[in-house]
């Protein structure tokens, strides 16, 4: 590139000249210059002007060209016209983003599909309760923390199936998630009840006959079957007075209870019997409440945030620009 001339006009006020051969329409790289009025430093005004200059020249050049007649080369043969250079600082002629405004265009992203990330929340969350209650049923542990998982599958459901995060899809998810999470619980709350916790409560309650039985075959004076039959019939919420206990109360104990629980402390009715009778019995007084109230536990609350968060944070685009 030829050596040019530069005038350079500092922000103080002051112009200065000097004569350099440029660089990729620049100064040579590690140039230094100074204003000589301020001591500003003049490399970029530089390099702004040796660029201005070389466009202007750039499109004089062009209009000369332009000009010129065409040469001939033959008959009826005229030399091709060249093209002017394109300037790179130029603005476009089009707009760049007609395409992007063009809502027929396949290519442009128009955000997720609301029903199908709907769906898929649904799908997920329901996926996700029937594996905590798998869980429980072959593990034989309520895991509680796998609500987490199933907030996660509920989100993902939502983006992966309906093509994308939304803030209102986010709020679906999350309440997918939080049902999901109840229902998830719920059932694996009544496997265990059925499956574990009926047997062991049955267990529980054999052994404490056992001792009750071998404390019924000592009794010998009906002050001793009113003490007993009364501490029987007692509860947290309601003692019941050995003096309530009447005649007919002891004969009918006598006739109906005592015999059971001689032959149980006896060792004539099993473990494996005691423990099966009273399971069904417990199966049998079980109602939807009752396994509700279980699934409901104080640690439940903070898991199933964590999961509707997974859930919320996996759906929704709050707090993001470009999905």
């Amino acid at each position: 590139m030829p050596v040019m001339d530069v005038v350079v006009p500092c922000d103080c006020g002051s112009r200065f000249s000097f004569a350099v051969e440029p660089v990729n329409e620049r100064l040579p790289l590690g140039a230094e210059l100074l204003c000589p009025a301020c001591g500003k430093d003049g490399v970029p005004l530089a390099n702004r002007v040796i660029g201005e200059n070389l466009r202007k020249e750039a499109k004089e050049r062009a209009a000369l060209q332009a000009a010129e007649p065409p040469k001939k080369t033959g008959w009826l043969r005229r030399q091709k016209k060249e093209e002017p250079a394109a300037d790179p600082f130029s603005y476009p002629s089009h707009d760049p983003y007609d395409q992007a405004r063009n809502k027929d265009d396949d290519s442009v992203y128009n955000g997720p599909n609301k029903l199908k990330g709907m769906i898929g929340a649904l799908l997920g969350g329901l996926i996700g309760a029937a594996t905590w209650a798998g869980v429980v049923y072959w593990s034989g542990y309520e895991i509680r923390y796998v609500a987490i998982g199933v907030g996660a599958l509920a989100g993902l459901g939502s983006r992966k199936i309906g093509g994308g995060r939304d803030y209102h899809l986010g709020l679906f998810a999350a309440t997918c998630a939080l049902f999901a999470i109840l229902l998830g619980q719920f059932f694996a709350a009544k496997i265990y009840l059925t499956e574990i916790g009926s047997r062991d409560l049955a267990e529980l309650q054999y052994e404490f006959k056992v001792e009750e039985a071998k404390e019924a075959e000592e009794l010998k004076t009906d002050a001793d079957f009113k003490e007993f039959i009364a501490g029987s019939r007692s509860t947290l919420a309601n003692l019941v007075s050995p003096d309530s206990i009447t005649a007919a109360a002891i004969a009918e104990f006598k006739k109906t209870e005592l015999p059971e629980l001689k032959k149980l402390a006896k060792g004539e009715i099993s473990k494996n019997a005691f423990v099966e009778k009273e399971r069904k019995a417990f199966l049998a007084s079980l109602t939807i409440n009752d396994v509700f109230t279980a699934s409901i536990t104080p640690y439940l609350f903070f898991w199933a945030f964590l999961g509707v968060g997974a859930a919320w944070k996996l759906a929704s685009d709050y707090g993001t620009s470009v999905e």
